[in-house]
């Protein structure tokens, strides 16, 4: 008897996701042949691991492959292992999609966190967090609003914008977090009321999620003229 297919708990190494099956009640001990397939292309063969003796003296083991995890990057992914006992015997396939194994999950989008305050010619800098998203691949844009405007333009990294996507990065494997920041030096005439929208797409989202910042109150620089000063009489 051949189980369904399940990803284990437990991560190692973390950048790997380990599919198992559990092979039961076979006899006599040996097995012919362990395939693991990846959207139908064959990897190599294996050899079941754990193998143990039950009390009616038949066997029963595991088969455990690990996938890279950013291979796994949308939920029509499949997976399948063929098990066959004996040359003579038909081999026993079993599937599962990555949609179905509950790994795929969307991120969690923070606010855009922006400073409280803006002046005219200094560097500001505004970030946004995502959290909890398998797999690590996101697709971040940013785009600026101008007071008044209907649509958001899309902003490209350039000398005037200074975009970090930021890297994902995960602790245990199974969900992967990144920041991404954009910098600027701000004027009146460019972001006075302007709004700036971080746009999130990912794998499993059918619409990408946006977080808006608040609208920009720019302050200019303030230069104060000193008095001449006054000529006495000789």
């Amino acid at each position: 008897m051949v189980s369904e297919i399940q990803v284990l708990p437990e991560w190692e190494p973390r950048e790997e996701v380990p599919f198992a099956v559990q092979i039961q009640n076979f006899y006599p001990r040996g097995i012919h042949e362990i395939q693991w397939r990846c959207d139908g292309k064959a990897w190599e063969k294996c050899e079941p691991t754990d193998c143990s003796q039950n009390p009616d003296l038949t066997f029963s083991a595991t088969s455990i492959w690990r996938i890279p995890s950013d291979q796994i990057t949308r939920p029509e992914f499949t997976v399948t292992v063929s098990v066959q006992q004996t040359p003579q015997s038909p081999p026993i396939e079993r599937e599962i999609r990555a949609g179905d194994t509950g790994l795929l999950r969307p991120p969690e989008v923070s606010e855009i966190s922006q400073p409280e305050s803006v002046t005219a010619g200094e560097e500001i800098t505004l970030s946004c967090r995502m959290v909890g998203h398998f797999p690590g691949v996101l697709c971040v844009t940013w785009l600026r609003r101008n007071r008044g405007a209907g649509a958001a333009v899309r902003i490209l990294n350039s000398a005037e914008y200074r975009i970090e996507p930021g890297a994902p990065h995960t602790q245990d494997g199974k969900s992967f977090q990144q920041e991404t920041r954009l910098r600027f030096t701000s004027s009146v005439q460019r972001d006075q009321g302007a709004e700036y929208v971080c746009r999130v797409g990912h794998v499993i989202l059918r619409t990408p999620v946006e977080r808006r910042s608040r609208e920009l109150q720019v302050t200019g620089l303030i230069f104060r003229l000193e008095k001449p000063a006054t000529r006495t009489g000789s």
